[in-house]
């Protein structure tokens, strides 16, 4: 079953398995072998696994409308423990873990702390994740799912209703983790989604009025945005950051700086798990840092491992806008394409400013639904042609048989 799902996107398996492969042979180039190989099975089964798994699980009708309205639950939940652990100003279950359940580790210690950024000593929230930036990137990936059950009609009103109301819920749960990369994103799935909507709801009512127009308006209302975040105070804080960021803003410069020549002189990479090691840049506080995820692709598995580990989501939103948003089949399911798309376009551009990969899982996670819903597709159109074929067939048939019948 996997196989015959797969067959219908033949480049995306391919790709995660030379990723997979490179990885294991980077282990070969690795300076701790041992930490490298358990890392290695790390990403194998929050990765390589997941994705897989999903292109079976997906395959069967309701499940994707199932997963996305509990993602959809999960953003709300996380955005109210962002929100309440901001006010609080610390994380809500520090201090309240039995003692059968303590770890006595320095990483869960500092997450237990709380976030706090340096230059403005303000408390940074991070719910229920390990930093701020990973909670943000987590409502970023949801935002676009969100936004579907707002603006589809398929769903009744008081769905969109709610889902509306939930979308200004999650800005402000990614205001009060005071990260951009979030803000970006959010940017990012909005834009996106109002183009992509304005495009298919023309296509399939092209005697409509309000898609046209939101496409004609859509160049401007995208100035006005981006002028604003430049020229606007609190917006450009937002955005692309005040004085407070000049820190992290030069960090990732000099991170570029520091890697461009380690990556030249070893062209395949120094190893799973290495990349902070062999860059060598440490933190204000001290500890070894890496905040660019590009940087550790391209510092593990090299230049070839960079390329297709990238190349993969690019053809994942390739065969999800080809086969999938201009089908002419007509599924609600179907129309799923469009934020799980969007939340992959917002992973590529969020992993040039920020390289934990926590939420990696989630965007396996979409690459596999993504395959499922390409097999799921192009089953509907053959089966579709299958049928238009055989109500066609008796009427050629018939006409020409009409002269025999004549006679």
């Amino acid at each position: 079953r996997v196989r015959n799902i797969l067959k219908e996107t033949p480049m995306l398996w391919r790709c995660l398995t030379v990723y997979a492969l490179i990885q294991m042979v980077s282990i070969a180039f690795s300076s701790q072998p041992g930490e490298s190989m358990s890392k290695f099975v790390v990403h194998q089964t929050n990765e390589t696994a997941i994705f897989f798994i999903c292109a079976y699980l997906f395959r069967l009708p309701g499940r994707l409308e199932r997963w996305a309205a509990l993602l959809w639950a999960f953003s709300i939940i996380v955005s109210v423990i962002t929100l309440v652990e901001f006010r609080q100003s610390h994380v809500l279950w520090a201090g309240h873990v039995p003692g059968f359940l303590a770890v006595q580790d320095e990483h869960v210690a500092a997450i237990l702390l709380g976030g706090m950024r340096f230059t403005t000593d303000t408390y940074r929230a991070q719910s229920i994740f390990s930093t701020s930036l990973g909670c943000s990137e987590f409502l970023a990936y949801a935002i676009p799912f969100v936004l579907h059950f707002a603006a589809s009609p398929n769903y009744r009103l008081r769905v969109r209703v709610a889902a509306a109301i939930s979308v200004p819920l999650i800005l402000n749960a990614i205001l009060a983790t005071d990260s951009r990369l979030g803000i970006l994103g959010f940017f990012i799935g909005t834009m996106l989604y109002l183009l992509v909507w304005a495009a298919r709801k023309w296509r399939r009512q092209p005697h409509s009025l309000l898609a046209p127009s939101v496409l004609a308006a859509y160049p401007l209302l995208f100035v006005l945005c981006v002028t604003a975040s430049f020229t606007v105070g609190r917006i450009k804080a937002k955005v692309w950051g005040m004085g407070q960021y000049e820190n992290s803003n030069q960090a990732r410069i000099d991170q570029v700086h520091m890697a461009i020549p380690k990556i030249i002189t070893h062209p395949f990479g120094y190893g799973v798990g290495r990349a902070a090691d062999t860059l060598g840049y440490t933190n204000l506080g001290g500890g070894l840092s890496i905040d660019v995820y590009y940087l550790v692709t391209a510092l593990e598995y090299g230049i070839l491992g960079f390329i297709v580990f990238y190349g993969f989501f690019a053809l994942c939103i390739r065969y999800a806008v080809k086969f999938v948003m201009f089908s002419p089949i007509e599924n609600k399911e179907f129309t799923f394409a469009f934020p799980l798309s969007i939340a992959l376009v917002n992973f590529i551009v969020i992993k040039a400013i920020f390289a934990q990969d926590e939420n990696h899982p989630l965007v396996f996670m979409l690459a596999g639904i993504t395959a499922a819903l390409v097999y799921r597709v192009r089953t509907a159109e053959r089966a579709l042609a299958l049928r238009s074929g055989a109500m066609a067939k008796p009427a050629a048939l018939t006409r020409a048989q009409r002269p025999i019948i004549a006679r």
